[in-house]
C-alpha cells in the first residue's frame, strides 16, 4: 500500500512538474520571486548613497520575505487542486486507480520544488543587483546572503504547503489566503508580544536573526523583537508543512467535488 503511494506520488510529481514549466501560473509565480531584484537594480543605479548591504537587507526583509514569497506561494499553491476543478479534469484523476492522497502529495511537491529553484535565483539576483550600489560598506556578506536564501527557501515550502491545503479545505481559497497572508499575519507579526508566534513571517526572519551577521540590525524592529532560536523556529515551520500536507491529502480523500456547470 505505502509502495503504491509512493509510486502514484511520483509519477504524478513527473507529469505535473513537466506541466509547470509550460505554465504561465508558474512563471507569473517566478516573475513575482524576481521582482525585488528588479527593484534593487533600479534603486541602486537611482540612488548613490544606498549601500549593497543596506538595500539587500531592506530589500530582503520586507519585498522578498514579506511580499513576493506569501504572494507566489499563493497563486501557485491554491492551484494545486482548485486547478484540476477549474479545468474540469478532477474527476479524470479521481476515476483513476491511485490514491486520492497521492494526487495531492504528487502536484505539491513539484510546486514546492519550482518556488524554491525560483527562490534561490530571485534572492542570487537580489543579491547581485544589490552588490551594484554605489554606497560605501562591507559589502554584501554570506551573513546576509545565505540566511535570505534559507528563508526565502522555507517560506514558500510552508506558505506554498498551506495554500494548496486551503485549496482543498477552502471554496475561495485565494481569497481566504489573500487575508490570511496580508492582513491576518500582516497585523499579528506587528503587535508586540508573542502573538508574533502565531505568523510564518515571525519564523521566517527568526531563521534570518538566527544565522545572520550584523547587517540585519538596521531592520526596523530587528533589534527590539525576541527572535526564537533557530531550530525552533525551523520546527515550527516543519510542523506546519508536515500538518498542512496532511490535512490536504485526508481533505481530497473524503471530498466530494461539484463541477461548475
Amino acid at each position: 500500500m505505502t509502495t503504491g503511494f509512493w509510486r502514484a506520488s511520483l509519477l504524478i510529481a513527473t507529469t505535473q512538474l513537466g506541466l509547470l514549466a509550460r505554465s504561465r501560473r508558474a512563471w507569473a509565480a517566478a516573475c513575482l520571486l524576481l521582482l525585488p531584484a528588479i527593484i534593487a537594480w533600479l534603486v541602486a543605479a537611482a540612488n548613490a548613497k544606498v549601500t549593497p548591504s543596506g538595500l539587500s537587507t531592506m530589500l530582503g526583509w520586507y519585498a522578498l520575505l514579506g511580499v513576493s514569497v506569501p504572494l507566489a506561494s499563493l497563486l501557485l499553491g491554491v492551484a494545486v487542486v482548485a486547478e484540476e476543478v477549474e479545468d474540469r479534469t478532477i474527476t479524470y484523476l479521481l476515476l483513476r486507480p491511485i490514491p486520492r492522497a497521492a494526487l495531492f502529495v504528487g502536484r505539491l511537491a513539484p510546486a514546492v520544488l519550482w518556488l524554491c529553484a525560483c527562490s534561490a535565483v530571485g534572492t542570487a539576483l537580489l543579491v547581485a543587483a544589490a552588490a551594484t550600489a554605489r554606497g560605501s560598506d562591507a559589502g554584501v556578506s554570506d551573513g546576509v546572503r545565505l540566511p535570505l536564501l534559507l528563508a526565502a527557501c522555507a517560506g514558500v515550502a510552508t506558505y506554498t504547503t498551506l495554500h494548496a491545503a486551503l485549496g482543498v479545505w477552502v471554496k475561495h481559497a485565494m481569497i481566504v489566503g489573500l487575508a490570511y497572508s496580508f492582513t491576518i499575519e500582516g497585523f499579528l507579526s506587528n503587535l508586540p508580544g508573542r502573538n508574533q508566534l502565531l505568523t510564518i513571517q515571525y519564523h521566517l526572519r527568526s531563521l534570518v536573526a538566527g544565522t545572520g551577521d550584523d547587517a540585519w540590525q538596521r531592520i526596523d524592529g530587528f533589534g527590539a523583537t525576541e527572535w526564537n532560536p533557530l531550530f525552533d523556529s525551523g520546527l515550527v515551520l516543519a510542523l506546519v508543512v508536515a500538518c498542512a500536507s496532511a490535512a490536504g491529502a485526508w481533505r481530497l480523500a473524503r471530498r466530494q467535488f461539484e463541477l461548475p456547470a
